[in-house]
């Protein structure tokens, strides 16, 4: 049976499911594709929805909502259905709905706010003549934080900003002793906060409100340096460190970075004593180097790491030589 035929066999069988009882025109593509259940257009008339039955009135629902201030999910527990059907009574009846901004501005807290127990001159003292914390007051009281914040607020006490809250305007020295700490004795802002227990950023407040200048990072060079290592930099190398090493260390490791392989360009690797030692080779010291690029050259120049490299690099040179000396054992004409 071609197409064709099928058409006219089916045509006048289907009718419209949504009971209008109109006859749905059989195509050709239904053949493949399947006959419609509905006319077009017809199928919204069996899955709109149908008028809600709110079981308030507008009057009462809008009291509910907007004068007592209750929530969907209130009203909904209320008389026994869901929050979307309180939604959607809510549009039938045409009444405006709150925003999420607006409802939690009108939400009640899960606990009630407790009254202030304490007079305003003993509160101030607290806070602004003892200069206790928020935290401390309420700790003292048996309360939580908010509820401090709340009862300074009530009595129209000013509250701190974070700097003089951290005692950033209370300074416990005079600004000749501050300016003869930091700008005389090069004191960096760590070690003037560590003298006095407080952090970095308050020392920074006390410098600037007693504009003293503070000192830039490029200021703190040789002794003052946190990388000090006492002048070893100025101390000679051994006689035995010359470009012949060099270019044998180089070429022990085939000119690759002993850390990240990276090949020689036309920049030779920088040779890195392992121990930080100058005068490895002489004295009969023994030699422990390595070919570092630029890059991981740098990573062990710090303080904080130095240790960490020099046991890693150690382990790679004793490896090395290890393998040297395994394979100068082997006969490979017996092989």
């Amino acid at each position: 049976m071609n197409v064709k035929e099928w058409v006219k066999q089916e045509q006048g069988k289907h009718f419209c499911a949504c009971g209008c009882g109109g006859e749905i025109e059989i195509k050709e593509h239904h053949r493949n594709r399947g006959v419609p259940k509905f006319i077009h257009n017809h199928y919204t008339k069996v899955y709109q929805y149908n008028k809600i039955e709110c079981p308030y009135s507008k009057e009462e629902l809008y009291n509910l909502y907007w004068i007592e201030n209750k929530t969907m999910t209130e009203i909904a527990k209320m008389c026994n259905v869901s929050r979307p059907y309180i939604s959607k009574c809510l549009r039938e009846y045409k009444i405006k709905i709150k925003t999420m901004s607006f409802a939690q501005k009108g939400k009640k807290s899960g606990k009630e706010k407790i009254k202030c127990f304490v007079s305003k001159e003993e509160l101030y003292n607290l806070y602004w003549i003892e200069n206790k914390t928020i935290n401390e007051i309420s700790i003292k009281f048996n309360v939580s934080n908010h509820s401090i914040y709340n009862w300074l607020n009530d009595f129209k006490i000013k509250i701190k900003d974070i700097k003089t809250a951290k005692g950033g305007c209370l300074c416990p020295i005079t600004k000749e002793e501050l300016y003869n700490l930091h700008k005389i004795k090069k004191m960096s802002c760590v070690k003037i906060g560590k003298l006095f227990n407080v952090s970095p950023y308050i020392v920074t407040t006390w410098l600037k409100e007693y504009n003293i200048l503070i000192m830039k990072l490029n200021e703190y060079i040789g002794v003052l340096s946190s990388n000090w290592q006492g002048g070893i930099s100025f101390e000679p190398y051994c006689q035995k460190f010359n470009n012949q090493l060099k270019k044998t260390i180089r070429n022990n490791y085939y000119r690759k970075c002993a850390l990240c392989g990276k090949p020689e360009t036309n920049r030779k690797h920088s040779v890195h004593h392992i121990d930080y030692d100058k005068s490895q080779g002489c004295n009969g010291q023994d030699i422990l180097m390595v070919p570092l690029c630029t890059s991981c050259h740098g990573k062990t120049s710090g303080k904080a790491h130095r240790q960490y490299y020099e046991d890693l690099l150690t382990k790679i040179e004793l490896t090395r030589i290890m393998i040297v000396e395994y394979e100068s054992k082997i006969d490979y004409r017996s092989i």
